[in-house]
Formats: structure tokens, C-alpha cells, sequence
């Protein structure tokens, strides 16, 4: 959360967001994976 607050929408280039979103698809994939592997068979 600190990220998103210290970044100014004017300044805020396309790299920095696709960085961010890249880094939510990593987090949101080793969730699933995580929940995967707690899943009980």
C-alpha cells in the first residue's frame, strides 16, 4: 500500500504500471497455488 500512496497519478509512467500489475499476477498466482495445495483430496 505504501507503493500506491508515494506514487503521483501525473508522474506515473506506463513501465511503473505495468510493473504493478505484473507483480499483482505473481501474487495473485501463488495464491491460487497456495490454495491449491491446501485443498484437501
Amino acid at each position: 500500500m505504501t507503493m500506491f500512496d508515494s506514487m503521483d497519478p501525473e508522474e506515473t509512467g506506463v513501465e511503473e504500471i505495468d510493473r504493478i500489475i505484473e507483480m499483482l499476477d505473481e501474487i495473485e498466482n501463488k495464491c491460487k497455488k497456495f490454495r491449491n495445495e491446501l485443498k484437501p483430496e
